[in-house]
């Protein structure tokens, strides 16, 4: 499977929120192998940084379209325990 196809299918499944199950099924009756393709090609993304750069360029370009408060961040935090904390 090709490497820009694999992708169109990944975006596709993060835009959608398809089950994987279903994604598969959608792809053809050879969806075991073609699982087992696109399975690789994240793994490989995953260990090659793709992802990370991929998040590094979305945050720049909206960086330079909206600009982002860099020196303005925010942290929620409650002090206290959990409702059902066991001791």
């Amino acid at each position: 499977m090709p490497a820009r196809q694999v992708f169109s299918v990944f975006v596709y499944a993060l835009r959608t929120g398809i089950q994987w199950k279903t994604l598969l099924g959608e792809l053809g009756p050879a969806s075991a192998v073609q699982a087992s393709a696109l399975h690789k090609h994240i793994q490989d993304w995953q260990k090659a940084g793709f992802f990370l750069k991929l998040w590094q360029a979305g945050l720049a370009e909206y960086d330079g379209m909206e600009g982002i408060a860099w020196e303005w961040q925010s942290i929620g935090r409650t002090m206290g325990r959990a409702p059902l904390a066991i001791e």
